[in-house]
């Protein structure tokens, strides 16, 4: 009804074209539908060595697109999410619920990390929200994942703090954040950084070792403002206590910053040009034609 009755409401294409043409080309490339894995032998090749990498593609293959069969349609809204956004990351961990491991998305509005940091590999501080129901976290306290601790019976808060660019994003997509299913999932932030052990452990063997901070895991939940779970990430024995890594981050385009650019920055301001030039030129011919 804006700017007056019947008015053209169409969207300039350029934009979505740009994406599927990215989305077409990167999923061709990385996500064939024989399986993404492939070998390389480093150094001189033998018979024994080609076997052995070849049984690793076969089975990791296998494993990608029979056993985990969510990996591809996660993987095909990750290139989505690269394309339009320029920046998503990518979680590879041991589900405690399915117990196997499982790569899974992570949008950059439930990823928080220091904005001006290099990589995700050197920054001391990553923190993912995770939003699990009442049966995930139950699951979670039965394999020992989680402590024992009691739920609400609903998350009441679930959106008061729900941020501006989630509720723009609520709004285009028709979700209702009244709505009652939305107040069964649980925030919880999963924080991996670095902690003093002696704030963590009791069994620090000599009290005059200057305690170095360690890497851990510390899970929180958000409902109940409480630590569920605290757990080491180095390799047993690693005198260093180099930090096991879980994600991996994707983009488009390097930017000023880690969640780098995207089609939207670069043909954003274009697209809506296009869009109001669009309209206007059916309009004016819309009313030409009038008697």
């Amino acid at each position: 009804d804006k700017p007056f009755m019947r008015a053209c409401s169409a969207y300039d294409s350029t934009l979505s074209t740009a994406l599927i043409n990215f989305y077409c080309t990167a999923r061709a490339e990385l996500f064939p539908a024989a399986g993404p894995a492939s070998s390389e032998i480093v150094g001189v090749p033998t018979p024994d060595v080609e076997e052995e990498g070849e049984r690793v593609k076969i089975f990791i293959n296998h494993y990608l697109t029979k056993i985990d069969k969510c990996y591809y349609p996660d993987s095909e809204r990750l290139l989505l999410y690269v394309g339009l956004l320029g920046c998503a990351f990518r979680k590879v961990y041991q589900d405690p619920v399915l117990n196997r491991p499982v790569a899974r998305l992570i949008t950059p509005l439930d990823f928080i990390i220091n904005h001006h940091t290099t990589s995700i590999l050197n920054s001391s501080r990553l923190t993912e929200v995770q939003y699990l129901s009442r049966k995930d976290v139950l699951l979670r306290q039965e394999s020992r994942h989680f402590i024992k601790f009691d739920l609400p019976a609903t998350n009441e808060d679930a959106d008061s703090g729900t941020q501006e660019t989630q509720k723009i994003i609520n709004k285009i997509e028709g979700v209702n954040a009244e709505a009652a299913e939305n107040r069964s999932l649980f925030t919880f932030y999963e924080v991996h950084t670095d902690l003093s052990p002696d704030e963590v452990e009791n069994n620090i063997d000599d009290e005059n070792e200057i305690a170095v901070p360690r890497p851990y895991v510390i899970t929180i939940c958000d409902a109940t403002k409480k630590i569920v779970s605290i757990r080491r990430s180095w390799k047993e024995g690693d005198d260093k206590y180099k930090r096991l890594e879980y994600y991996v981050h994707y983009y488009y385009l390097p930017g000023f910053g880690i969640y780098s650019m995207g089609l939207i920055h670069l043909m954003g301001s274009n697209a809506i040009t296009l869009t109001s030039i669009l309209r206007q030129t059916i309009d004016a011919a819309t009313l030409k034609n009038f008697p």
